[in-house]
Formats: structure tokens, sequence, C-alpha cells
């Protein structure tokens, strides 16, 4: 069996889903139909959806509909297609605060306490670090 492991980063926003190698509108509609045309279009469970076009509503969270794992499979699904993967078999999941990528490679620099504050379009995330370690999300 092949363990060859394979990270894939992908930012979740409101805007845009991206990824090391794609940015693309974070939009999903259901089509009735199978489409004559493939592209854009994520095939689940039976169902066909148009991943991109018009951007989805901002609402209270991202989990409250399927929206956001379906955007999730599309952007996996770009990235092992460019990678020339047909298959995966994922062992792990990692979420982190916005922020943290912009941070996590200078946590050497910092005192032993520090807050990391990111303003984005629909969001604020603060992100404590004590002791040079992400220390989970402020309640």
């Amino acid at each position: 069996m092949d363990r060859h492991i394979e990270v894939i980063g992908i930012d979740h926003g409101w805007s845009g889903m991206k990824t090391s190698r794609f940015c693309f509108t974070s939009g999903v509609k259901e089509i009735t139909t199978e489409p004559a045309m493939k592209e854009n279009i994520l095939g689940y469970k039976g169902k066909f959806y148009k991943i991109g076009g018009k951007r989805l509503e901002v609402k209270e969270n991202k989990v409250q509909d399927n929206n956001y794992y379906l955007l999730t499979l599309a952007a996996l699904a770009k990235e092992l297609k460019a990678r020339k993967k047909y298959s995966a078999v994922i062992e792990r999941v990692s979420v982190y605060p916005q922020c943290y990528g912009a941070v996590a490679d200078r946590f050497y620099k910092y005192p032993d306490m520090v807050t990391a504050i990111y303003l984005g379009s629909w969001t604020l995330d603060v992100m404590p670090v004590v002791n040079r370690d992400y220390n989970g999300p402020i309640n």
C-alpha cells in the first residue's frame, strides 16, 4: 500500500475558496440534471453541483448546511487532479484560525505571550499564543 502523504491546505473564505493552486468563488448550486459540460461540476451522492459562479450568502456559520462541505470536496478534487492523483484517503484534518498561517512561521520570534488578531471582511479572529504555542480559540 502506498503511504505517500500529501498535505492539502484549503482556505474557506466567505468570498472565495483558496488552495495553493486554485482560487474560486465560494458558490455552489445543485443542478437538477446531469450536465453536458463537466467543467466546475461536482458529482456527489448521485447529485451534481455547479461550483463557483454566484457567491453564497453570508450565514451565521459555515456548517449549518452542506455548502462548505461540498466546496471542500471541490477544492480537494481540483488539487488531486492537478497532482495527478485519482483517489485519496483522508487521514487527518486540522483546523486553524484564519490568521494562523500568517504567523505560524514566526512563533519563535514572539515573547512568552502574544495575541494575534485578524480582521477579515466578515470575521474577527483572536488567537492567543502562549509560550510560542497556539492554545485554541478564545470562547
